[in-house]
């Protein structure tokens, strides 16, 4: 813990501080961390999520470059496509 103005901190309490800010974080998000234990479906971290729309984020920039506003979104409607087809594990160039 900091003293304010005086950069010095007490001896052992940084470890209170961050244990304290981790129990404040668990209650916060009671409902969430149940939801997590009782159903099994549900994964501990989002990595499948972001590896699904680290393509999206790609294309998203260079949509930019798609001359026109028309463009942009004619491109967005067809990466919104591929991406849905591969997500239900469909070919889109089957």
């Amino acid at each position: 813990m900091r003293f304010i103005g005086t950069g010095q901190t007490t001896q052992g309490t940084d470890r209170v501080g961050e244990f304290t800010e981790a129990i404040r974080y668990v209650t916060s998000r009671r409902s969430i961390f149940e939801r997590f234990l009782t159903d099994g479906r549900i994964e501990i971290d989002s990595n499948i999520v972001e590896r699904a729309i680290r393509p999206q984020g790609i294309t998203r920039k260079n949509s930019l470059f798609a001359g026109s506003d028309g463009g942009g979104r004619t491109w967005a409607t067809i990466a919104t496509l591929l991406q849905t087809a591969k997500m239900n594990n469909v070919d889109p160039q089957a």
